[in-house]
């Protein structure tokens, strides 16, 4: 067994411009929860792009996998593909 996992982030809506629509390849302790992965999600986009200024937002968004929506108590399994949806506005 391993002491860290990696997953799949596929960022979309406000967070597309920070990836360019390409997923991106995070590394997490084994057994981290959704909670912790959004906590290293945006360690992570802030620094590779010192431009990210969506924190707020990243904390508001649902994480999915191809199945579900996870709650922040979800422990990630290693080479889950996660999808972060941000809120939309309109209608």
């Amino acid at each position: 067994m391993t002491d860290t996992i990696s997953l799949t982030m596929t960022l979309f809506g406000a967070f597309r411009p920070y990836t360019g629509g390409k997923t991106l390849c995070l590394t997490a302790p084994a057994g981290a929860t959704l909670a912790q992965v959004r906590g290293l999600l945006e360690r992570e986009l802030r620094s590779r792009f010192p431009s990210f200024a969506d924190a707020e937002l990243l904390a508001v968004s649902a994480f999915a996998d191809e199945r579900q929506i996870l709650d922040d108590d979800t422990v990630l399994a290693d080479g889950a593909a996660v999808a972060v949806l941000p809120p939309i506005c309109g209608g």
